[in-house]
């Protein structure tokens, strides 16, 4: 219709119609882009605000299980420590048995949660990232993803160190299969300690040395998770700041 209203202008030379027509058409498009843009934005800025929510559930998950491996690590870390404080003194003080038995327990065992974000994870392989204005928030979260790669790594170098020392440590101490007791923070049981000689493990220099190489695994490993910890905090901040700002 406004094309034939064009035709016949032109036919006309009326060129004011013509131009008339022509600035209508253009401010039709303009008006359309305008909406469909304002549709898009408006559209990015609910997905935007859905994902926002799903990460900051998740990450509230993530820390809690964070936080249960790290108290889990300190606890081994002071049960290796009275243990070697044991061996110093050639004998044990009772009051430090239940610490002793859990660092013999426990010694060998690295107690990791579940820190990868599936929410993310799909936000990085659909592009989504695209989508957060917050690009302070977006860089946390892709140091966060990038660091988790490199723990993955360190983990197995850990885990290696410890299968070395391994056969050395267990060997002044039995468990008791009799016997099993859920792991704090955790949903799998262990055999309890069962025998084991003092006299002997303090003679014994090469269960010494595992001990003390044992205890500096774990404090590697508990700097990394403390490091990751520390990254999940500050990305929940940021997340709740965000959260809080898009609601207003």
């Amino acid at each position: 219709m406004l094309l034939r209203r064009i035709t016949e202008h032109v036919k006309a030379q009326n060129w004011f119609a013509v131009g008339l027509d022509f600035i209508i058409v253009v401010a039709g498009i303009l008006i359309a882009f305008q909406i469909t843009e304002w549709n898009e934005g408006r559209s990015n800025t609910i997905e935007e605000r859905e994902l926002l929510q799903q990460l900051s559930i998740e990450f509230e998950q993530i820390e809690a299980g964070a936080k249960d491996s790290l108290d889990y690590q300190h606890k081994v870390i002071a049960g290796l420590t009275t243990i070697a404080v044991t061996l110093d003194a050639g004998q044990l003080d009772e009051k430090d048995r239940a610490l002793f038995e859990h660092g013999l327990k426990y010694g060998y065992t690295l107690y990791t949660s579940s820190d990868r974000s599936t929410v993310l994870g799909e936000i990085i392989s659909s592009g989504k990232s695209s989508l957060f204005k917050n690009k302070d928030l977006l860089r946390e979260l892709m140091r966060y993803d990038a660091y988790l790669n490199e723990f993955a790594s360190a983990e197995d170098i850990i885990s290696e160190q410890q299968t070395a020392y391994l056969p050395n440590f267990t060997s002044n101490f039995t468990y008791d299969l009799e016997k099993t007791i859920l792991i704090s923070g955790a949903s799998f049981r262990v055999s309890p300690i069962g025998t084991y000689d003092i006299s002997a493990m303090v003679k014994d220099p090469a269960f010494r040395d595992a001990v003390y190489e044992l205890r500096e695994t774990h404090i590697m490993y508990t700097n990394w998770r403390r490091r990751i910890f520390e990254r999940i905090q500050k990305i929940r901040i940021l997340l709740d700041a965000e959260i809080t700002a898009s609601g207003t």
